[in-house]
């Protein structure tokens, strides 16, 4: 299957779903905040914790694609992915599904063990759009 485009709400496209850029890259590389953000409210401006690489983000996004596009995100599935050069994992499970607008839902689990024994995890709210794109709600 080929991957679903993803549109981030503020009228950029990206390949993909992108999951991995959000969950990995504002809960796990805070560095990735644009200047402007720092000036609005970050929850993560003061996080020193491990970080994922770029290999890392692209197995996340990748493993949140299979399961959004298999059986439409069945509740209870989940998708594993391991970063064999960084030694971190991670998983992504369907929580729950419900509508917005019209639109199925699905409530995503995401987990990242690293290497160094830390364990984050935290939920993200997408939506099929009628086009078949994912987007982030």
């Amino acid at each position: 299957m080929g991957t679903v485009p993803f549109r981030t709400g503020l009228g950029r496209r990206r390949p993909g779903i992108a999951l991995g850029i959000l969950w990995a890259g504002a809960m796990m590389a805070p560095w990735l905040w644009a200047a402007p953000a720092r000036a609005q409210i970050n929850p993560f401006q003061n996080y020193n914790g491990p970080t994922l690489r770029k290999a890392d983000l692209d197995l996340g996004r990748q493993a949140a694609e299979r399961l959004l596009n298999a059986d439409g995100g069945r509740v209870g599935a989940s998708e594993a992915w391991t970063g064999g050069a960084s030694g971190n994992s991670g998983t992504m499970t369907v929580q729950r599904a419900f509508e917005r607008a019209g639109n199925p839902c699905r409530a995503l689990l995401a987990v990242v063990n690293h290497k160094d024994g830390t364990k984050r995890s935290w939920q993200l709210n997408v939506c099929r759009l009628p086009s078949g794109e994912w987007k982030i709600v």
